[in-house]
């Protein structure tokens, strides 16, 4: 019996959460979330709670994350906006499954983490980055969405 958790456990939280993707689960077990933490945080990373990062920033709750991910129904060619990089264990999901992830962070010195935990991982079509300037949105959302 293992004292502490595993990839299978947050295998299990997401299936427990309704995921049943197998791209999605293959990619949680296959994606070390200790590698997107805090060193401090490294002995819970496979716990299915949000950790502490910087700038008063947590990471998302795995199961949250799996469901979030399995709702896009990814196929595989698809480019993924993802807006909030973090330590970048979504976006290392979401380059699992995607052809192409474009990450923008707001805080550099995330998006410089992310970026060397991406690339210790040898995940090449995610780089995060900041975000312009002076960002002006023109468009809606519909309704209902």
């Amino acid at each position: 019996m293992r004292d502490i958790p595993g990839p299978d456990d947050l295998v299990g939280a997401a299936r427990a959460a309704g995921v049943r993707d197998h791209r999605v689960l293959d990619a949680i077990r296959s994606t070390p979330r200790e590698a997107f933490v805090p060193a401090r945080f490294a002995a819970i990373a496979h716990s299915d709670e949000p950790v502490p990062i910087t700038h008063g920033q947590t990471t998302s709750q795995p199961s949250l994350i799996a469901a979030m991910v399995t709702a896009l129904d990814l196929a595989g060619a698809e480019r993924v906006l993802e807006v909030g990089t973090g330590y970048g264990y979504q976006t290392a999901l979401l380059a699992r499954l995607a052809a192409q992830v474009i990450s923008i962070e707001v805080w550099p010195d995330m998006v410089a983490q992310a970026r060397d935990n991406l690339a210790a991982q040898g995940i090449g079509n995610a780089p995060p980055s900041r975000p312009c300037r002076r960002p002006w949105r023109t468009s809606s959302w519909p309704a209902g969405g």
